[in-house]
């Protein structure tokens, strides 16, 4: 198994993030600092990363989080309070696909890198689904160019659903998940979002979660993430 893939299995973040661990010195093979990507890890390798030996999981844990608005998706305590005050206390949880501090909806908080690399990774153009209410009136003419595509950031959105719901709100649905992209959409049209909710990820539904409340994935939405982690 590549050495990436063996630090994602055990819980360390996407493949992406985990070659950051490696190529930065991070990560030892039997006392060695290794910093190849393509080194392969045999079941009798002792792997540490920060001097802490892993073994790759099996048994991971999967919940689902309603984040409040004012939170911040970071352990970082300048930024503001963190959603990770709200969550349980269990090693190598983290969070999958981020929210800005103003938004609000559903997280998805798993120790599964897979799972990470599965949903944010664009070319798997898994779903997340949104609300977003404006502080004006929306036109037919503007719901057509985020559908179509804006050029946000010097590179063009990929085509995305979007349904207007009355007048000053609207649902859409996005294959990618670029930096505060349903704002800068909505700063170039010139529209303000009041309210940005996420309500659905990959199939699975935030439905009965009140802010700050989280709950493990029941049986229909383990069969979700299994058929997401097998395709």
């Amino acid at each position: 198994m590549r050495i990436n893939k063996f630090l994602a299995q055990a819980g360390y973040g996407s493949r992406r993030k985990c070659e950051e661990y490696v190529l930065g010195g991070l990560v030892t093979i039997n006392g060695e600092v290794i910093t190849d990507l393509a080194t392969q890890v045999q079941e009798s390798d002792k792997v540490e990363i920060n001097q802490e030996r892993l073994k790759a999981k099996q048994d991971f844990s999967y919940y689902k989080f309603y984040k409040p608005t004012g939170y911040v998706c970071s352990t970082n305590a300048d930024g503001g309070p963190s959603i990770f005050d709200l969550l349980p206390l269990k090693s190598g949880l983290t969070y999958i696909g981020r929210l800005d501090k103003e938004s609000e909806g559903l997280l998805l908080i798993s120790d599964d890198g897979r799972l990470t690399y599965k949903l944010t990774h664009p070319k798997f153009k898994k779903e997340k689904v949104y609300l977003v209410r404006t502080d004006r009136s929306i036109t037919d003419g503007e719901i057509s160019r985020m559908q179509s595509g804006m050029l946000i950031d010097g590179v063009m959105t990929q085509r995305a659903e979007v349904e207007k719901l009355n007048q000053r709100s609207f649902e859409i649905t996005l294959t990618e998940g670029r930096n505060r992209q349903i704002r800068k959409m909505c700063r170039k049209l010139g529209l303000r979002v009041h309210k940005l909710k996420r309500i659905e990820v990959g199939s699975i539904k935030l439905e009965e979660l009140n802010p700050g409340q989280y709950i493990e994935l029941n049986k229909s939405e383990m069969n979700i993430i299994k058929q997401i982690l097998e395709n």
